[in-house]
């Protein structure tokens, strides 16, 4: 047997805004917004339930130092996602019997929610063979012929992927056998059950999500503001991350999930809501800050493979820091005061 919900493909929105195949937000994200796209409802409250926060943790999951940037959420996604009329079924099949609950799931219509250990999936730099973690992807089809499901992730560039079903089952085994901070009873496979909506997509809703979002970022600047400080702490202790394994890593994520935070306010300029000479100043400024994340990624990269000249890298990186740090401060500032125009 053999069944694969259609139409379904990975979001693309970001790639053909930006040229990336970076993910928008995260795996969650990617994951519902394939989803929406299904059952074609609106990705808008979704795409605007964003914060972007930096972070210094003093040990992260790994017991290391990291330095970040957090998309906390305005609202639990499975809140948004039973007001467009999907509800969410949590579920913990035994790894055994993985495919069977799989193919009822495809069989119902329902695509699936599936956290996996990333240290398995073949092609995925830095965790592949080197470092376990739980990450999530989407499974929307299988396949009983070749043995294997369809899946939505992003081993390299968000696309679709045909994976086995001795390997998928391998992929959840991880998270409960190597992922110490995932519990041993949590709820890893879940159903997208859509219910059906009465919602009209039209331009009074699409008013109203984002002039929430304005509100809602407004009613979060202090937070924003003050998560700036980690870029602060970042510099001055600098020379201890660039000798702790995953730093690099860190520094990647916060390059694709600036990356979001521009796919997200340049989604806005369709809405009319900024005219085009705040377009054009939002997009300098951005592409400032994130051409320097990118620039501190190659610097940190090349230091990872040679480990040498560790102070002058440090210096290098210090310089594009300091030029973040401001262009962060009067970025927000500018935004917010748009959005404040916006909301009156």
């Amino acid at each position: 047997m053999k069944k694969i919900l259609e139409p379904m493909q990975a979001f693309y929105a970001m790639k053909e805004m930006l040229g990336s195949d970076a993910p928008y937000g995260d795996c969650m994200c990617m994951a519902d917004l394939a989803t929406l796209n299904h059952f074609s409802l609106s990705n808008l409250e979704i795409i605007y339930n964003l914060q972007f926060t930096y972070k210094f943790v003093e040990s992260n999951s790994v017991g290391n130092l990291a330095f970040g940037l957090d998309t906390p959420l305005f609202v639990k996604r499975e809140d948004i996602l039973k007001g467009l009329g999907i509800n969410i079924i949590e579920k913990h099949p035994q790894t055994d019997l993985l495919v069977d609950n799989i193919r009822e799931s495809i069989m119902n219509n329902r695509p699936i929610f599936l956290f996996v250990d990333l240290f398995y999936q073949k092609g995925r730099y830095f965790y592949y063979n080197n470092q376990h973690g739980v990450h999530a992807c989407l499974v929307y089809g299988f396949d009983d012929e070749n043995q294997a499901v369809y899946t939505i992730d992003n081993y390299d560039g968000y696309n679709t992927y045909i994976v086995s079903y001795d390997m998928i089952v391998q992929y959840c085994k991880g998270i409960f056998e190597y992922c110490h901070n995932f519990r041993k009873d949590s709820l890893y496979f879940r159903e997208y059950c859509f219910e059906g909506t009465d919602l009209k997509f039209d331009e009074a809703y699409n008013n109203t999500i984002i002039c929430r979002f304005f509100k809602n970022s407004l009613g979060k600047a202090d937070e924003r503001n003050k998560s700036l400080g980690s870029i602060a702490v970042l510099n001055e202790r600098l020379e201890e991350l660039m000798n702790i394994s995953g730093f690099e890593e860190n520094l990647s994520s916060v390059s694709y999930k600036k990356n979001s935070e521009y796919f997200m306010i340049r989604n806005l300029y369709q809405y009319n809501v900024f005219n085009k000479a705040t377009q054009l100043e939002i997009d300098r400024r951005l592409n400032i800050i994130i051409e320097n994340w990118a620039r501190i990624g190659s610097i940190v990269q090349h230091y990872t493979k040679t480990k040498k000249n560790l102070d002058e890298k440090c210096k290098k990186i210090r310089m594009r820091l300091n030029s973040i740090y401001e262009y962060e401060i009067g970025y927000t500032d500018f935004l917010y005061s748009q959005f404040k125009q916006f909301v009156g």
